[in-house]
């Protein structure tokens, strides 16, 4: 079990409301080499893109989930390129494949980071395309985007940097960032 207790509590209150959890549950301590492993799926040799497709034929809606591993977390360069990616893609992601292509209502893109490991994900569900259309549609979006990238101006790609830092610099507003922030410190680990 791991707990995670923010806010205005000391650390003897927050053991407590730790230990009052073991015991509701009724949970045992497990020795570490115990646990089972928790295992990333490594892109093959030479790719990385791998993609999950929804299998359920009882299920109307397909979904592609699109994973670009990018790199160690550790590694500044390629944590810092995967936001500056996702700043650049999220907003024309959403408008071209949700809004003019109309594949469904999620379609998401974001930074993925587990076990050290940073990726770049894809996310779309349609109840009215299989997986093979949403995968097309990804990538002639995701061309345009590369044609687009490489006629970035010097001055329109410092905008986007400036834009990206501000939003990495600025302060939690509340309790509920603050939180979601630090636990992704320990889940992505």
């Amino acid at each position: 079990m791991i707990v995670g207790v923010f806010g205005n509590l000391d650390k003897d209150q927050a053991v407590k409301i730790a230990e009052n959890a073991r015991s509701t549950f009724a949970l045992k301590t497990v020795a570490r080499n115990e646990l089972q492993e928790f295992r990333k799926v490594k892109a093959p040799q030479g790719e990385s893109r791998l993609n999950f497709e929804l299998v359920d034929k009882k299920n109307e809606n397909s979904c592609l989930v699109s994973y670009f591993e990018c790199g160690q977390k550790d590694d500044l360069k390629s944590a810092n390129m995967v936001k500056l990616l996702q700043h650049y893609l999220e907003q024309p992601a959403f408008d071209e494949l949700r809004t003019v292509q109309q594949l469904g209502y999620v379609v998401a893109c974001r930074e993925q980071t587990a076990r050290d490991i940073t990726g770049f994900i894809f996310l779309i569900q349609s109840p009215k395309f299989g997986c093979s259309h949403i995968r097309n549609s990804l990538d002639k979006h995701l061309a345009v985007q590369r044609i687009k990238a490489t006629e970035t101006t010097d001055e329109e790609f410092k905008t986007i940097q400036e834009a990206l830092c501000t939003q990495i610099e600025e302060q939690d507003k509340n309790l509920a960032q603050e939180t979601h922030r630090a636990w992704n410190e320990i889940v992505t680990h």
